[in-house]
C-alpha cells in the first residue's frame, strides 16, 4: 500500500518481495518514510526512519494474511484514519511486520488549512475506537486517553511556533493560537460526542480477532 502523495523508490517492490520471501514468519514489511524540508505550521508531511508505524503510504501484507483477518474495517472507521494501525495491530496477532530499508518511499508535503486542522481533530473518534479494541497502544500515554487527545490536539500546533525560531513572528504565533484553538475545540467536540471504551468494545471487538 501506498498513497498519491507520494513517490516509491525505484526498489521498493523488490525489497518488500525480498524480505517477504527471506522471512517466511513475516506478515508484512515497512520501509523509511522520507520528505523534503517542510515547515509543519504551513504545511503537512511525515517521516519514519524505523519499523513501528506501519501507515498506508508505506505497507506491504502477505494476500494469506489479509484474507484471514478481513482486510480493513470501514465498518469500524468512520474516517479514513485509524484503519491502518488497526489493520496492523490484528496482523501482528499472527506474526512480526518487519522492516527494510529498500522499501523507501517520498513522502510530498502539501498546504494545510484550517479545514485540515478541523478535519484532523475529529479523527479523535477513530482514534478512541482504535485504542478501545487494542488498549495495550496507549501504555505510553501519560493523561487519560480522552485528555490526552485533547490535549494533543492543541499542544503539537503550538510546539510549531517556534521551530528553528528562537525569537517567532507575530504572525506565526498568531497561526499557532488560532489552530490550536480550533483543534481543541474540534477534538473536544469529536471526544463528546464517542461513547465509552466499553461500549466501543462491546460493539465492535466481535470482529477484531483474526
Amino acid at each position: 500500500f501506498t498513497d498519491d502523495d507520494t513517490v516509491p523508490f525505484a526498489t521498493w517492490v523488490a525489497a518488500a518481495l525480498d524480505y517477504l520471501d527471506g522471512h517466511p514468519h513475516a506478515v508484512g514489511v515497512t520501509g523509511p518514510i522520507r520528505s523534503v524540508a517542510w515547515d509543519p505550521l504551513y504545511e503537512q508531511s511525515i517521516e519514519a526512519a524505523k519499523s513501528g508505524h506501519y501507515w498506508t503510504c508505506n505497507i506491504a501484507y502477505r494476500r494469506a494474511i489479509l484474507d484471514t483477518i478481513g482486510g480493513f474495517r470501514a465498518d469500524v472507521f468512520a474516517s479514513a484514519h485509524a484503519e491502518d494501525r488497526d489493520l496492523a495491530a490484528r496482523a501482528l496477532k499472527s506474526g512480526e511486520i518487519g522492516f527494510t530499508l529498500g522499501m523507501a518511499i517520498s513522502h510530498r508535503p502539501r498546504r494545510i488549512t484550517v479545514g485540515d486542522v478541523v478535519r484532523q481533530a475529529r479523527w479523535a473518534r477513530d482514534d478512541l475506537t482504535l485504542y478501545a479494541l487494542h488498549p495495550q497502544l496507549t501504555t505510553d500515554f501519560g493523561l487519560p486517553t480522552k485528555l490526552a487527545l485533547v490535549v494533543g490536539a492543541g499542544r503539537t500546533w503550538m510546539s510549531y511556533a517556534t521551530p528553528k525560531h528562537p525569537r517567532p513572528s507575530v504572525k506565526r504565533l498568531l497561526r499557532a493560537i488560532t489552530l490550536s484553538a480550533v483543534g481543541t475545540a474540534a477534538a473536544c467536540w469529536a471526544v463528546l460526542r464517542t461513547p465509552p471504551a466499553r461500549v466501543l468494545r462491546s460493539r465492535h471487538e466481535s470482529t477484531s480477532a483474526p
